[in-house]
């Protein structure tokens, strides 16, 4: 296992809404919510292919949330 794992779910759209992953029952995922005081644009920095910040250069904030999808319902893990 990996600490970053499929299905990659972004915090922001990436491409057409009709690609996204379809969440499936067992799966665990961290939902991370951008805030940023600009623009929604972002750009990927610091080499590793994850990392991204504000295109303009505006601060952000990430908030996580961690949920099971268990049972057709999600369970919320962490807050």
């Amino acid at each position: 296992r990996e600490l970053h794992e499929d299905p990659e779910v972004p915090g922001f759209l990436d491409g057409s809404i009709l690609e996204t992953a379809l969440l499936e029952e067992g799966m665990t995922i961290a939902i991370e919510v951008i805030y940023n005081m600009g623009k929604s644009d972002v750009i990927y920095s610091g080499g590793d292919g994850w990392t991204i910040k504000s295109k303009d250069g505006s601060l952000s904030g990430l908030f996580e949330r961690s949920i099971a999808i268990n049972n057709g319902e999600s369970l919320i893990l962490t807050k």
